[in-house]
């Protein structure tokens, strides 16, 4: 017969009931460098070379080797993503001090573009990138869409490739309002985004670029990120193909099952490396 401690079976209890992991779970992790050079955002990369050169940038695609589990958070796919020819993004963070910068490199087999003068699909139905921050490190579970809108540290940065941000739980945008409504588009202060589309050989390049304020923007959800410090993290391509709105998406972090949206306990981490860490 088995025996458990009763300060045991609290713990048990208080897990199952906050929807927490029971056991270890193995969290993939991505270093934010420190950099002094001046990133301007315009869907180009080539202020990115020296990032890039420190190897700490991440990708994911179907066929990565790092398929997420419940004990191993890793690359899960939700829809139809075929291979890695049909969806692949390599991605790169950085910081300042003061802004937290994104490069994302998207490749597609098939591009879709909408009419950005009508935006008729909400962002998530087009070719999408999402950016996921738990600037408080709640780990909340299967958080339901409301108070999504109004829970603290939690925020999801996402936009399309025509820089359609209709729908999406950001408060980082010319509206007050969220999800953000039809015509709304990144604030253009705290939330800078550019998108560049490039016709490959074999498909296409998405090159987005962003910045993101790390002091947050004032009385919204996201609290501000401390150099130094670590935070959840997750990053996620909506792929929409040949007219199909939302064929499937691809996380870089979840449990190889779960549309991890609402499950910040399911992201990866993110750790904002002082100056000189690891230059």
């Amino acid at each position: 017969m088995c025996h458990f401690s009763k300060k045991f079976l609290v713990l048990l209890l208080s897990a199952v009931l906050s929807g927490s992991p029971i056991f270890a779970v193995t969290r993939p992790t991505i270093d934010v460098p420190y950099t002094a050079n001046n990133i301007i955002v315009d869907g180009n990369n080539a202020d990115w070379a020296g990032i890039k050169s420190k190897g700490k940038g991440i990708s994911f695609y179907k066929g990565d080797g790092h398929n997420g589990t419940p004990t191993n958070l890793g690359t899960t796919f939700c829809g139809q993503i075929d291979n890695e020819s049909d969806c692949r993004v390599d991605l790169w963070l950085a910081h300042d001090a003061n802004y937290l910068y994104v490069l994302a490199e998207v490749k597609d087999d098939n591009y879709e573009p909408f009419d950005a003068n009508n935006l008729n699909n909400m962002a998530y139905l087009e070719d999408t990138l999402h950016l996921y921050i738990d600037s408080t490190n709640s780990g909340m579970a299967n958080i339901p869409s409301l108070p999504i809108n109004t829970q603290a540290g939690y925020e999801q940065f996402g936009i399309s490739t025509d820089k359609n941000v209709w729908g999406e739980n950001v408060d980082f945008t010319t509206s007050s309002i969220t999800p953000a409504p039809q015509w709304a588009y990144p604030d253009g202060i705290y939330w800078v985004v550019q998108c560049q589309v490039r016709q490959l050989v074999n498909g296409y390049l998405y090159t987005f670029e962003e910045r993101i304020a790390l002091s947050g923007r004032p009385g919204k959800n996201m609290a501000p990120l401390v150099v130094g410090n670590s935070y959840g993290f997750d990053a996620e391509f909506c792929d929409a193909d040949n007219g199909v709105q939302l064929q499937g998406y691809i996380w870089w972090s979840s449990d190889g099952s779960k549309d991890a949206w609402n499950y910040e306990n399911l992201w990866g981490i993110m750790t904002l490396k002082i100056p000189g860490d690891i230059e």
